[in-house]
């Protein structure tokens, strides 16, 4: 065995042949800044040496402050002979507040210094209650104080009166005799006579079990110090659960978690001064405002990802861009997420202009759009889209594509001399319809006799000059008439059909 190993052993059986108490011993302060005790009164010693197993009992004569107290666990004020002035109540208060325990005790003939204190507790040591020795039983009491106890002794008891704040505890003759008060996180004891610490007391029935249980009861708490220290450890775990919370991305749960590691922080500083409780709470602070960024980033992100569900491209880069500078700022993976769910949008956005650009036949903006689209998509990996760009090039070079040539068109185009033929096969249809017009005569009614005299001078006159008339008979009235003539002149009968001229 070598001597390292030799010398690990050594201690590790030191270590376990001390006894747990004498490593857990917990600390009492006996205050004597307010006047020494009658020693006319003190005819015996108090036999406090009797729990030097368990306590550190310290007598001071120190003025009471918070600093002077805060490291102990118990604070024992017996018969006082000056009044506590305000400032000392205070630091008492805020002592038991944070854990400490406070045991009262006083003579029956000196009252009202004690008083100046347990007041603020809502307790008040009375007048005498009876002078001697008594006996009281304690069977029934539920009490931790009263754990294994039956039966103890007093003498000259005096008795309390419980107002606010506190609770009547033990009785003798209807009058209270023991009072206690759990003050936050502290505790209070009162207790009317001091004879039962006393030498020729403490041993009688169960007054020393009495007495461990009373002093075990205030410590339990563990007073200032330890109180500090819980809070303090309790701040600082929770503020490292609280950061992996916050590296996760779990931000409004690590935001609660920060402020319980701040409430704790606060607290231990309340109760004690501490760097180390200071330092943590900068810290946390710190913290604290990562995790309500990050909680308005991840708002902002959600925001932009609705905006991208529902095909509002632009808001949704809006929203994502800034969330992505506060992810960015307080250094969080999720400013990745903000990038690529841009990339997508900005692609989509590329991808409709394009196609807008292709339906108002602006082929080449419409190629560049399309380009651009598909650069982003290459980068995205995203091949489907990849695809669907390039389909989309491809239409817009084939519409790019400039049409062939067609021939040089003759110096009369057929469709122009097929609307000059309409137009003349027309001019001489109109022409031909007013020369049957104009040829076209025929008489009128018989009784209309000079009308017919005059449509036949009309035909003499048509006939030209030096042509000699043909003559026929009316096959009617069988006058002498001509034969172009269409019916005669002098019955009115009609000879032929004027069509047969044309």
């Amino acid at each position: 065995m070598t001597i390292q190993k030799r010398y690990l052993l050594i201690i590790i059986v030191v270590l376990a042949l001390i006894p747990p108490s004498a490593a857990a011993k917990r600390k009492v302060l006996m205050d004597r800044s307010h006047g020494e005790f009658p020693e006319e009164y003190l005819y015996k010693e108090l036999r406090l040496d009797l729990l030097e197993d368990t306590y550190d009992i310290v007598e001071s004569d120190e003025a009471i402050t918070y600093e002077n107290i805060q490291d102990y666990d118990m604070l024992f004020i017996t018969v006082p002979l000056r009044d506590f002035t305000s400032s000392e109540v205070d630091a008492i208060a805020r002592f038991v507040s944070n854990g400490g325990g406070l045991l009262l005790s006083t003579g029956h003939w000196l009252t009202e210094p004690m008083n100046s204190l347990s007041r603020f507790f809502g307790v008040e040591f009375a007048q005498l209650l009876e002078a001697g020795s008594i006996t009281v039983e304690t069977q029934g009491q539920s009490h931790p104080v009263f754990s294994e106890v039956r039966r103890i002794s007093l003498y000259s008891s005096s008795n309390l009166l419980v107002k606010a704040l506190s609770e009547e505890l033990l009785h003798h003759e209807g009058k209270c005799i023991m009072a206690y008060c759990e003050y936050d996180k502290g505790r209070v004891f009162f207790l009317t006579n001091l004879d039962i610490f006393l030498d020729g007391f403490i041993e009688s029935f169960d007054n020393f079990q009495l007495v461990t249980n009373i002093f075990d009861w205030l410590t339990e708490p563990g007073g200032p110090y330890v109180q500090q220290k819980r809070f303090l450890e309790n701040g600082i775990d929770l503020a490292e659960k609280g950061r992996e919370q916050l590296e996760s991305g779990e931000f409004s749960l690590a935001e609660s978690t920060l402020n319980r590691s701040k409430s704790a922080l606060e607290k231990s500083l309340e109760i004690y001064e501490s760097n180390t409780a200071k330092n943590r709470l900068r810290i946390v602070l710190f913290l604290i405002d990562k995790a309500e960024t990050g909680i308005k980033a991840e708002t902002l992100f959600q925001e932009g990802r609705t905006f991208f569900e529902s095909e509002e491209f632009p808001s949704a880069v809006s929203a994502l861009e800034e969330a992505q500078q506060l992810f960015e700022s307080i250094t969080s993976e999720k400013s990745k997420e903000c990038i690529q769910l841009i990339q997508q949008c900005k692609g989509e956005i590329f991808l409709n202009e394009g196609v807008t650009s292709f339906d108002q036949e602006q082929y080449e903006e419409a190629k560049a759009t399309f380009e651009e689209a598909l650069a982003v998509y290459t980068a995205l990996q995203d091949n489907q889209k990849v695809k669907e760009c390039k389909d989309w090039i491809t239409s817009c070079e084939e519409q790019m594509v400039p049409p062939e040539e067609t021939p040089e068109p003759s110096e009369f185009p057929i469709d122009v001399i097929a609307i000059v033929i309409v137009i003349a096969i027309v001019i001489v249809g109109l022409a031909f319809q007013l020369r049957k017009r104009m040829h076209k005569r025929e008489p009128e009614k018989r009784e209309q006799k000079p009308a017919v005299e005059t449509e036949t001078v009309a035909k003499e006159e048509e006939k030209p000059e030096g042509e000699a008339f043909k003559t026929v008979t009316c096959p009617v009235c069988k006058n002498e008439i001509e034969e172009d003539w269409v019916s005669c002149p002098y019955c009115g009968v009609r000879l032929k059909d004027d069509t047969q001229n044309y």
